[in-house]
């Protein structure tokens, strides 16, 4: 296994770390404004 950048790990996992802070958010809005819901 060759050892990855700093650069590398960011770049590989980018999607899954957005998906997880989009869903966080998510969260946070439904727990923060439940009159919008």
């Amino acid at each position: 296994m060759r050892p990855y950048s700093s650069k590398d790990c960011h770049v590989s996992a980018s999607p899954m770390a957005q998906d997880e802070m989009i869903f966080q958010q998510m969260l946070y809005a439904s727990r923060s404004r439940p009159d919008d819901l």
